[in-house]
């Protein structure tokens, strides 16, 4: 029996960040009666995440260059060379973290573009978006748009066993939504693990 698995932004970004190592596992050795779904602006959503992501170590390891000049400058206390040394030390390691991320990011595309099928917005899902009942607020209307995607999928392959996978059950687990997924029969995981056992 073949079945439908949908995933979306953060479960790239949890890929990224070294959060989801089952995942990884999962599609290095996806069964052959699973398809993996994703809608096509979670690419564009992940590329915003780690332009922010880039943004913040960018200003990080500025703050620590000027914590480092400021110590250095301190001609008398001890325990300002001490924290310059330190300081200098952990701004190497945390360079090769973020580039480390970097190459992981582009490690996770590639692995996604093998095994993934894209899902489309068609020409009304902008507009469902915007006059939807459920995750209206101004900071869920992405993930509204995300989540249409799917539904709409789910609503052109009905009779296929069908799960969604997402850590953000902040948005996802809520009642209402529970009760939208289950009309498609579209069963919701914020547990990767409990999503394997229920797909063996």
């Amino acid at each position: 029996m073949t079945t439908f698995l949908y995933i979306e932004t953060n479960c790239i970004m949890g890929m990224a960040k070294g959060r989801e190592p089952l995942v990884i596992s999962f599609l290095q050795n996806l069964p052959e009666n699973v398809k993996i779904f994703l809608p096509s602006v979670c690419y564009f959503e992940a590329l915003v995440a780690l332009e922010n992501d880039r943004k913040k170590y960018n200003n990080f390891i500025l703050a620590i260059d000027i914590e480092i000049n400021e110590a250095k400058r301190n001609l008398i206390s001890q325990q300002a060379k001490i924290l310059s040394d330190s300081l200098d030390k952990s701004l190497i390691d945390y360079e090769q973290f973020a580039e480390e991320f970097n190459l992981t990011f582009a490690d996770v595309l590639q692995l996604l573009k093998d095994k993934i099928e894209l899902i489309h917005p068609t020409k009304n899902t902008l507009e469902e978006t915007l006059n939807s009942e459920f995750l209206n607020e101004n900071k869920e209307l992405r993930d509204n748009f995300i989540l249409r995607c799917i539904l709409n999928h789910c609503q052109e392959n009905q009779g296929i066993t069908k799960a969604f996978f997402s850590r953000n059950s902040k948005q996802f687990n809520k009642s209402e939504i529970q009760g939208i997924l289950q009309q498609v029969n579209l069963n919701y995981f914020a547990d990767f693990e409990k999503l394997i056992n229920w797909i063996q």
